[in-house]
């Protein structure tokens, strides 16, 4: 994700201005010198008469979500170099996981209100439609580890967060939850809350519940599975094809 400057403003045009000053010395009597107006020696360049180097160039600033669509949009030449810009992109991108040179960096992005407070073990995936992370439950660090049940969406083009807030049948409070995209839904799996502090002694509880939510409607949906795992968390989980396949995880006194 690249910011834009207030220079990137200013892309689509650039400007030669040249600023001619007849100079002289003016006797009281005589007429003055006439000045060449600035709009005479002024000569515009549309994005069109840039070389496709340049272009190109300007072009690799823009976001890679909405912003890459858009341009694409715009001509057949645009089309084709936003092409070559995603190229580069991601054989970048590629090389620099290889190569093991990757930079993090902490950003913070705002949201209107509460904003998201700070977790962990929660569960979060990528969904294409909208161009979104979305970030479901997780736990706090306190001594009770309490457990979360809320929704959150970041918008990638607008660097916002927003609350979605879902009707249907909601998921319980969890951590360790896996959640991963299947066509135009967000699957929802296992994951393990701590006991209330009373009474004392009580053990962690897992689940093997499934929830799928549906960013479309915003509703969440529980289903009814047979012969399903065994309630767990801190596993892995992934789609292929019409199949969401499970590995590994803990439920709770043993690891599997």
């Amino acid at each position: 994700m690249a910011s834009s400057s207030d220079s990137e403003d200013d892309s689509f045009m650039a400007v030669d201005q040249e600023e001619t000053v007849l100079e002289g010395t003016m006797e009281q009597d005589e007429e003055p010198h006439p000045v060449l107006e600035a709009d005479e020696t002024r000569h515009n360049r549309s994005m069109s008469e840039l070389p496709e180097e340049v272009l190109e160039y300007i072009l690799s600033f823009l976001s890679p979500y909405q912003e890459h669509k858009t341009a694409a949009l715009v001509c057949k030449q645009w089309y084709r170099l936003i092409k070559g810009v995603a190229h580069q992109c991601y054989h970048g991108f590629m090389k620099a996981v290889q190569e093991g040179n990757i930079q993090w960096e902490s950003r913070t992005y705002p949201y209107p209100g509460t904003p998201i407070t700070q977790r962990f073990s929660h569960s979060a995936c990528y969904y294409d439609a909208n161009q979104s992370m979305y970030v479901f439950g997780g736990c706090t660090q306190s001594s009770c580890n309490a457990a979360f049940n809320d929704l959150w969406r970041l918008d990638l083009n607008s660097k916002e967060w927003i609350r979605p807030l879902a009707s249907g049948s909601y998921p319980s409070p969890k951590a360790g939850a896996t959640l991963v995209v299947y066509k135009d839904l967000l699957v929802l799996f296992g994951g393990w809350t701590r006991p209330s502090p009373y009474p004392l002694h009580q053990p962690e509880r897992f689940f093997d519940e499934i929830h799928t939510y549906s960013p479309s409607k915003n509703w969440w949906n529980c289903i009814v599975t047979t012969h399903g795992p065994p309630p767990m968390a801190g596993h892995s989980s992934c789609v292929i094809d019409d199949k969401m396949i499970v590995f590994g995880g803990s439920l709770g006194s043993r690891q599997m």
